[in-house]
């Protein structure tokens, strides 16, 4: 019915173009597509509308003398399934909230009133139904969204897990939003009272089964500014009333514009003036550098190398610094609340809006006829005064009583927040749990140039593509917040779902469908609605990736979040979109694409770059690695000096992007032949880069001696298959230990004792053996690219064969074969290094110190034979770690050094972060199976406990729950206190007030990326936990586990690296 691209085609084949009219009087002449969508009402309102009919579509449950508006039970019966089906629309169809007010006006209208044909049964009050259901529905959303939950019960909603439940807010909040717009629409349809008396003090009546959208309005700002001031004191509760604030506070912000025309300039500015006060203060978790979801830097990184800008650039930099509307990277509470106060100060005092988005203004219920042609004419009148006059007594409208937004009394959100209610005592406690506004609040990348100013020079852009030219010119700040607004509503309300029931609803196609037609909606200027879509829409395009590319690069990848906008997800909708449209979102992906290398890569989070460099990676291999090559060879030159040693953003996303798209394919020459252009200087460096020449100066006896012990190992293993036993027996027996020891004594350069190869060379052995195939698989894949190069060049494509071996599994299933082998020669070197010590008279360091040591050793071998791969390395981690060969803090101090140490840069700029997290993410799953005790630490001697406080003054510290809690909260503490302390002491080095290097950005936003995504998954594992769930006290496990989380130790390590 309002679908608007079919409406489109509509309006085209029925010649409904309103550019064939003419305004008169300045009145807005209706849009073709309106027009559409009006005919397409009025056509199902017939149809719905006949006696015969009535009876099967408009049937509600509650007789005419039955009062709905306070029934819970069944309200879907007693409503009717045309109303629920209205009001369930206009709460998951946001291009469409005008066209279901429409279908409310004309059924109201047009339904049949009691009469011989409808059997003595009236069906009107439709629109009293759709208002009581869309006010039920409105006030179980609020509860969700702002997270309030019973305090007499042990289970939350029934919800498996975390992710579910806070899925459901975010859903929750957009089905409110959408719901408040339903309203705010019938309003100016005539149908639903706009203000009245009173409204000021709404928080004062008793009930709130009499409101007008004023009133809902000032009901919503009361709680809001109730939901920043209440708080009992503790951290949780505080948090989720701060966040409560800021969603309520929300929800009316986006409200407003929709509710201009009916409200006055008084009763807004007052809104908005509390709204003010209750946002004071406000921290956006975007804010560059500080915030814990920052997309960009503070500053830019000291490129070591960077092609000069030319001066032009260097001045549109410039401006962009000065501009004074949305920064280059704000979040959207953050343009939601500038965009509604400059839409309401111009809209009152020009009286039009000033933005081209038409959702704003559009009025399809104007369109309906009543089929009534009595009207009076005046003396006097002329025929185009008459022919007006007959017009509008033909337009449908609203003949009844003004109605009310009837808010249920168990709506638990208001009761909690103001305290007033006209029921019983008897009702639940409740609480609010609130503890992010993640996947309700984005942040916003502008990455193309801001609308000029009106006094800017008019500039020769004819360089720049036309659609990106049209978009930077026409598109205003607000007409970008508003797409960017209906672009993101799109995103979450069509994503795939699967419902309780097994039925898969929405999906990517429909998702970027429905994005497309927010082209739609546009008009070719804010004050003209004369014209054209095409010429509407024109550059629409542009702020469509511009919009999900900001996305992405924030898409919570590798974290466990609830935010609907996966990274996978976007991609898709990405490529749904160039398939769609061919001609008009590649070209502007690939001007975005140019916009970010050169003037945000070096200002971009490395965990930003990281995202962007996977989604480019993953859409080229979808896209048959269609890019141009001029691009390629633009970018050549900054690959090319990375890896000479000069880090640059630039080089290091072009890298990460071949990478992961070479570990998708079984031979790179399959990258350097469909992707890269011929004989580009990329095709050297798509198997582990350049080549490393070893700088240590060794015994090449004792290296002799290793490679020869080295060659019989690997025979054992891999051809032989000897068992665990045998290696062992082989590798700790006197015969491999007197030759290699023979081999040190006569090495005179460097002392055993302070060599890490001499002290783990047994350790060393082994894992280079297990390692093995990742080594030939490297040495054939650097063959076959050599080879395949000389072929693409000829033109030969008569390639050498890959040999059909898995990697990563042969290495897992030798990792956890040989493990206790790993475990024994490390045991063995540490026993002769003692030993040689005690020889020597040297002090010895403890057992834990010299294990960590271990199994930082091993874990240098493995990324220095599978660095070439990350899969390849991620993969050796991830079971070094589950088999607990090594601990998490042997792989911190692998990533981040010893204390004393200068870190390791060379794995810290390849994502440290993400080896950190799955180590933890592993002890804490194998903790919370109670596989592991509680003393066994993490595998060392660090199993303290930092937050020492007995009670917490909650007096529930002695449950199993809360016991199970801090079981948990105590092993990953010290953790992540360890990696803040050693990024700190590392930074401490690094610190140059003027210039940031790479390597400290590495580590501060990793350091961010790794305790967020911790404690993501520690809340989500301690939810779930089968113990907690069984013994938690009032207000289920996640009111438990929240408090105790936000007030436990590791929450002040988050708090101390932040600032």
């Amino acid at each position: 019915m309002g679908d608007l691209i079919s409406c489109a085609e509509t309006a085209a084949s029925l010649g409904l173009d309103s550019s064939s009219e003419s305004a008169s009087n300045n009145e807005p002449v209706m849009r073709g597509v309106v027009k559409a969508i009006s005919k397409n009402i009025q056509d199902l309102v017939v149809v719905l509308c006949t006696p015969v009919n009535a009876s099967l579509f408009l049937k509600f449950g509650a007789s005419n003398g039955e009062d709905i508006e306070k029934t819970v039970i069944n309200a879907e019966d007693l409503a009717g399934p045309l109303a629920t089906l209205v009001t369930s629309c206009s709460a998951t169809l946001p291009l469409q909230s005008p066209s279901y007010v429409g279908l409310t006006l004309g059924v109201e209208e047009h339904a049949p009133d009691a009469s011989t044909e409808t059997g003595g049964v009236s069906y009107k009050g439709f629109a009293q139904r759709c208002v009581t259901m869309a006010s039920l529905r409105l006030a179980s959303d609020l509860d969700k969204a702002c997270g309030v939950i019973s305090l007499l019960s042990k289970e939350s909603d029934g919800s498996p897990g975390e992710i579910s439940k806070a899925d459901e807010s975010i859903q929750a909040f957009m089905r409110a939003k959408l719901l408040l717009r339903y309203f705010a629409l019938l309003s100016r349809a005539g149908i639903l009272s706009s203000t009245e008396v009173g409204d000021e003090d709404i928080s004062t009546a008793s009930n709130f089964s009499s409101l007008s959208l004023g009133g809902l309005l000032q009901l919503l700002t009361d709680s809001a500014d109730r939901a920043k001031k209440s708080s009992d004191g503790s951290k949780s509760a505080n948090i989720s009333s701060s966040n409560a604030s800021i969603l309520l506070s929300a929800l009316i912000l986006s409200t407003i514009p929709y509710s201009l025309h009916v409200l006055s300039k008084e009763f807004v500015d007052g809104i908005l003036t509390r709204i003010d006060s209750i946002i004071e203060g406000y921290e956006s978790p975007f804010k560059p550098g500080a915030g814990v979801l920052s997309i960009l830097l503070e500053k830019a990184q000291n490129e070591d190398f960077a092609v000069e800008m030319d001066e032009e650039e260097d001045e549109d930099s410039d401006d962009d610094d000065d501009n004074e509307g949305s920064p280059v990277c704000a979040d959207s509470f953050q343009d939601l609340v500038r965009s509604v106060r400059k839409l309401v100060d111009t809209y009152y005092t020009n009286e039009i809006m000033p933005s081209k988005f038409a959702l704003l203004s559009d009025s399809p219920w104007q369109g309906l006829t009543s089929g009534d042609d009595e009207y009076a004419p005046l003396e006097g009148d002329t025929e185009d005064e008459i022919e007006k006059r007959k017009n509008a007594a033909n337009i449908l409208s609203y003949k009844g009583e003004k109605l009310h937004i009837a808010i249920p009394d168990t709506c638990h959100l208001f009761r909690h927040l103001l305290g007033v209610s006209n029921l019983d005592v008897n009702l639940t406690p409740v609480t609010l749990l609130c503890p992010s506004t993640e996947g309700i609040i984005y942040g916003r990348l502008s990455i193309f140039d801001p609308p000029p100013e009106d006094d800017d020079d008019e500039e020769d852009n004819s360089a720049r593509n036309p659609s990106v030219d049209a978009y930077v010119k026409s598109f205003s700040l607000l007409d970008r917040f508003l797409l960017s607004e209906s672009i993101r509503d799109c995103l979450i309300c069509h994503r795939a779902i699967v419902s309780d029931t097994g039925a898969e609803r929405g999906s990517a196609k429909d998702a970027a469908e429905q994005i497309w037609a927010v082209s739609q909606l546009f008009l070719s200027s804010a004050l003209d609605n004369n014209n054209t879509v095409s010429e509407a829409s024109k550059g629409v395009e542009c702020g469509i990736v511009e919009t999900i590319l900001s996305l992405i690069v924030q898409s919570p990848r590798g974290i466990e979040s609830a935010s609907p906008m996966g990274h996978i997800y976007l991609s898709r909708v990405l490529i749904e979109l160039a398939k769609a449209q061919p001609t008009r979102i590649p070209q502007s992906l690939a001007f975005a694409i140019s916009d970010l290398f050169n003037d945000f890569m070096p200002s971009f989070s490395p965990v930003a770059k990281e995202n962007l460099s996977h989604w480019f990676a993953y859409h080229l291999m979808n896209t048959d690695y269609q890019w141009p090559q001029a691009y390629w060879n633009a970018w050549a030159p900054y690959v090319v000096e990375g890896m000479k040693g000069k880090r640059n953003s630039r080089g290091e996303f072009i890298t990460q992007a071949i990478e992961i798209m070479v570990s998708f394919v079984s031979n790179p020459a399959t990258i350097a032949s469909d992707c890269l252009p011929v004989q580009s200087k990329l095709t050297k460096y798509l198997v582990g880069g350049a080549d490393d020449a070893e700088s240590e100066s060794k015994s090449m006896l004792f290296l002799s001696a290793l490679e020869t012990v080295e060659k019989d190992i690997k025979e054992r293993m891999w051809k032989n298959s000897e068992e665990p036993e045998d290696v062992q027996l082989y590798i700790n027996g006197e015969e491999v230990s007197e030759t290699i020891q023979g081999s040190m004594d006569d090495d005179l350069e460097s002392a055993a004792t302070l060599d890490p190869e001499k002290i783990w060379w047994r350790s060393g052995l082994i894992i280079r053996s297990i390692l093995n195939p990742a080594s030939e698989k490297e040495y054939h894949l650097k063959q076959s690219l050599a080879k395949s190069v000389v072929a693409i060049a000829m033109e030969d494509e008569d390639d050498e064969e890959d040999p059909k071996v898995d990697v990563v599994t042969d290495i897992t299933d030798y990792l956890v074969r040989y493990k206790p082998v790993l475990l024994a020669t490390m045991a063995k070197d540490i026993q002769v290094h003692d030993e040689n010590l005690d020889l020597r008279g040297e002090s010895k360091k403890s057992e834990s110190e010299l294990i960590l040591m271990g199994e930082e050793y091993m874990l240098l071998q493995c990324q220095k034979l599978t660095g070439y791969s990350s899969a390849t390395l991620t993969t050796c981690v991830e079971v070094l770690a589950k088999e607990k060969i090594v601990s998490v803090k042997g792989v911190l101090r692998w990533l981040l050094g010893a204390e004393g140490g200068k870190g390791n840069e060379s794995i810290a700029s390849r994502g440290w972060w993400n080896y950190a997290s799955l180590a933890l993410h592993l002890a804490v799953d194998d903790l919370a199976s109670d596989k592991i005790s509680l003393m066994d630490g993490d595998g060392s001697d660090i199993g303290m406990i930092i937050d020492s406080r007995k009670d917490d003054g909650d007096g529930n510290s002695g449950t199993s729950s809360s016991r199970r809690i801090k079981m948990v909260t105590d092993f990953v503490s010290p953790l992540l206190q360890y990696a803040s302390d050693r990024v700190k002491a590392i930074l401490g080095e690094l610190k140059d007030e003027k210039e940031l290097s790479h390597f400290e950005a590495d580590l501060k936003e990793g350091l961010k990326f790794f305790i967020r995504s911790v404690s993501r998954h520690v809340v989500s594992i301690l939810k779930q936990d089968d113990i907690i769930k069984e013994t938690t006290e009032l207000g289920g496990p996640l009111l438990e586990v929240e408090t105790w989380v936000t007030k436990c130790a590791y929450n002040e390590v988050i708090a101390d690296t932040i600032s």
